[in-house]
């Protein structure tokens, strides 16, 4: 969802189509496309039972995201120095492809920041936020991308542990490895340092489970090499648009892997 919903803001940006409420909707449908072809391909049939509460869960997840994001209000210092200044502005209708300087910061202390920094994160946070109708409500995109993480990690704990642990230790295990101290500093934030995490923790789990799909063939939890492509553009296309640090250790894992 997150990278299909940033995929059509870019697009609609290079067509001089702003952040609008539809982003977010556009967004969703075209993951929802991608999750179905992927079925599709692995199943070489359609449960359309199955889809549908795949579909129904993640407007749940997203659903109950927003609540909880736009409930609690960011006071951090680079929040509300550049990475809320973006957001509004790209909520507002600033368009970087075409103008160099967002013409709503240009008298700002950190205007040189709303200009260069890159704009993954805070595109997404504006896609919610239009939608929502709140800058807080961007907020989601954290909530989604921890959940992510939590689950390709409970995933990996799953396929690695096998029948040595309990469902229960299974999943406190995978909470903690989801759940650092930098997550949970940053989850209520706009802050994107947590994000480097959250993009190695899904990285390494797809890793490991593409070799145990290798190894014992296919299995609900492994991951396929074209589905393992898939999550390596998109987790690569991200982190390049969060953090230029963040870009270098994505890719360092995927080249030593």
């Amino acid at each position: 969802l997150l990278f299909s919903t940033l995929f059509c803001a870019i697009v609609a940006e290079w067509m001089h189509i702003s952040i609008n409420e539809w982003t977010l909707p556009i967004g969703y449908l075209a993951a929802m496309c991608i999750i179905s072809a992927l079925h599709i391909r692995n199943r070489r049939s359609i449960d359309i039972r199955l889809l549908g509460k795949l579909f129904a869960s993640v407007l749940l997840i997203v659903a109950l995201s927003l609540l909880l994001g736009g409930y609690a209000y960011d006071y951090a210092y680079d929040g509300m120095s550049y990475h809320q200044p973006i957001i509004r502005s790209l909520m507002y209708g600033w368009n970087p492809i075409y103008e160099s300087h967002c013409p709503f910061t240009a008298e700002w202390p950190c205007s040189s920041y709303v200009d260069h920094y890159p704009k993954a994160i805070e595109t997404l946070c504006a896609a919610f936020a239009t939608f929502a109708g709140n800058i807080e409500y961007g907020k989601a995109v954290n909530l989604l991308l921890i959940i992510s993480s939590f689950c390709f990690a409970k995933s990996f704990i799953e396929t690695h542990l096998a029948e040595r642990y309990s469902k229960s230790s299974k999943t406190l295990l995978a909470l903690f490895l989801t759940l650092s101290p930098l997550t949970l500093s940053q989850v209520f934030t706009f802050y994107v340092d947590f994000t480097l995490y959250a993009y190695l923790l899904i990285g390494f789990s797809c890793l490991y489970l593409h070799t145990a799909h290798k190894s014992s063939g296919s299995h609900p939890q492994t991951i396929s090499s074209h589905e393992l492509f898939f999550i390596i553009t998109m987790l690569v296309s991200l982190s390049i648009g969060t953090k230029v640090i963040a870009a270098f250790w994505v890719i360092m894992l995927f080249l030593v892997a």
